[in-house]
């Protein structure tokens, strides 16, 4: 009865952070659930991918599997970093990546939390509110990059908001050599940069980490302040950590894309800088590139929610802008628009859409997530100079929407339901009929899924030529001939009719299994 009566009290004396707190409880709770229950039902090809390493890592013993083919990163940035130990745990490869989703998102929840220590309650958890919404859901979006499935962003975010937590740690009057916290927090945050420089080489170190130690120095300097000495020490171990996980990395996968990120050219900078802006409300679902969203319906409303959000977070993060231009703001806000405006710079001058005609926008992770954070400071104080009357009101009527607003979207995580039935059906009858292989034509994503979902069968794509084509898997894979014993072949949604030319093989039709056609080799 005394946690009741004690929440109770806090109610009584702090409404709006137990309101905020509970909110925030419910969104980990259901970041939680939808692991739990939709990993299986909504995988996509990334994700088995990823998923299938972390089982063969653990089979094979090794983080780096021998004759291994990486495709853009190592993957250990990542849910794996968790998943793999837990794994060997559990030999449960969806409940092993739930665990480690739900851990990755209270550390990101604690960081946040240890960036507004001593000030304003309302900041954190504004701040945390914001960032656990499921703007948008699907393979390289906002949801499955930090809290869903792969979480494969969730690693590189975290790090430079540690660097940010550990030097306003540094501006504490509290000596630093006895600050546990700061010990603790500086560990950890090694610890990830060299996993992360190790995975995906220099990208961390040159997007998040330069501009906030180029920003804390600038700082220091034009206000003619003593840098703590234990700073340059951070410095210094920050580059030795991102020089040995590039060493790492350019020896087990010869470099990643960062390496290779070109300026753009001027004949295309306009569309890029164009892409680049609207990639930001295509990040949290306030942009389509479809004409079949009706404004005056639930799911056009829920993107014109999302749309003002992010117009919001832009209005809030220029606001703080000017205002530490005009020397106003504090060190805490300077830092987090060094990343949010670095970032946005180099993605308005990079070449970054990879053959795409829109923008990926998953690369605006890195500056966003920071940018909340100055938006959620920004509303707070711009709140708190309201009477109270006004700070009343408001709130209700902001939590009452905002409350509204959170069961919608998380509405569009739970509604998403099985994503793979053909698949599994495939999975099954073959699972009956104690293949070796079975090759998939032209259909790579779902060879990718069913290598994950499917027992002891290999799965493999290939192409008319008859070779092998497999990536982020072994490398003897990679463009290899046929072999056709106890093999057939599954061709997806595609008249091939009765028979086919294989390369030097003849495959023939015997069986479907809802939308895949199968056929046996005949010669």
């Amino acid at each position: 009865m005394k946690i009741p009566m004690l929440f109770w009290k806090k109610v009584n004396k702090k409404p709006m952070e137990a309101c905020l707190t509970l909110l925030l409880i419910l969104q980990v709770l259901l970041i939680a659930l939808s692991n739990l229950t939709l990993i299986d039902q909504t995988l996509d090809h990334d994700a088995a991918k990823l998923l299938k390493h972390i089982i063969t890592m653990w089979e094979e013993k090794t983080w780096a599997i021998p004759q291994w083919s990486y495709l853009t990163t190592l993957e250990w940035d990542c849910t794996t970093l968790f998943a793999l130990p837990l794994y060997g745990l559990t030999k449960n490869i969806y409940l092993a990546c739930t665990l480690s989703n739900v851990i990755f998102t209270l550390i990101l929840l604690r960081v946040i939390f240890l960036l507004f220590e001593g000030s304003d309650p309302l900041y954190p958890l504004l701040c945390a509110n914001l960032v656990c919404i499921p703007y948008r859901v699907g393979m390289l979006d906002y949801y499955n990059m930090l809290f869903f499935s792969g979480a494969q962003y969730i690693v590189k975010i975290l790090i430079p908001l540690l660097l940010i937590g550990i030097l306003l740690l540094a501006e504490q009057k509290k000596p630093l050599v006895k600050n546990r916290r700061f010990w603790f927090f500086t560990l950890l945050y090694l610890v990830l940069l060299t996993v992360s420089s190790s995975s995906s080489n220099v990208y961390v170190a040159a997007c998040g980490l330069a501009p906030v130690f180029v920003a804390y120095l600038a700082y220091k300097f034009l206000k003619w302040e003593r840098v703590p000495s234990l700073v340059f020490v951070l410095i210094g171990l920050s580059a030795l950590c991102t020089f040995l996980g590039m060493r790492v990395n350019e020896t087990l996968m010869g470099g990643t894309r960062a390496e290779g990120m070109k300026f753009c050219s001027v004949y295309d900078m306009l569309n890029n800088v164009s892409s680049c802006f609207f990639g930001l409300f295509e990040l949290v679902g306030g942009a389509t590139a479809e004409f079949d969203a009706v404004i005056f319906s639930v799911d056009g409303m829920i993107m014109l929610a999302k749309c003002l959000l992010m117009a919001a977070f832009l209005l809030c993060g220029l606001y703080a802008i000017v205002k530490c231009v005009k020397k106003r703001g504090d060190l805490r806000l300077i830092l987090l628009l060094s990343v949010f405006v670095w970032n946005y710079f180099i993605l308005n001058v990079s070449y970054s859409k990879a053959g795409a005609s829109t923008y990926d926008y998953r690369y605006h992770l890195i500056g966003v997530i920071p940018l909340m954070c100055v938006a959620a400071v920004v509303m707070v104080q711009w709140f708190r100079g309201l009477s109270n009357i006004q700070q009343k009101w408001l709130f209700l009527c902001g939590f009452a929407a905002f409350f509204m607003f959170q069961v919608l979207v998380f509405r569009e995580v739970f509604i998403l339901g099985e994503q793979n039935k053909s698949l599994k059906d495939l999975v099954a009858y073959v699972d009956d009929m104690n293949l070796e292989t079975v090759y998939t034509y032209y259909s790579g994503g779902e060879a990718e899924i069913c290598r994950l979902l499917g027992g002891d069968c290999l799965y493999l794509d290939i192409d008319a030529e008859g070779l092998t084509m497999a990536h982020d898997y072994y490398s003897r894979y990679e463009y290899a001939p046929i072999w056709t014993e106890n093999a057939i072949v599954a061709v997806y949604m595609r008249d091939q009719g009765d028979s086919f030319e294989l390369g030097e093989h003849l495959v023939v039709r015997f069986d479907t299994v809802g939308d895949w056609t199968l056929y046996y080799f005949a010669s």
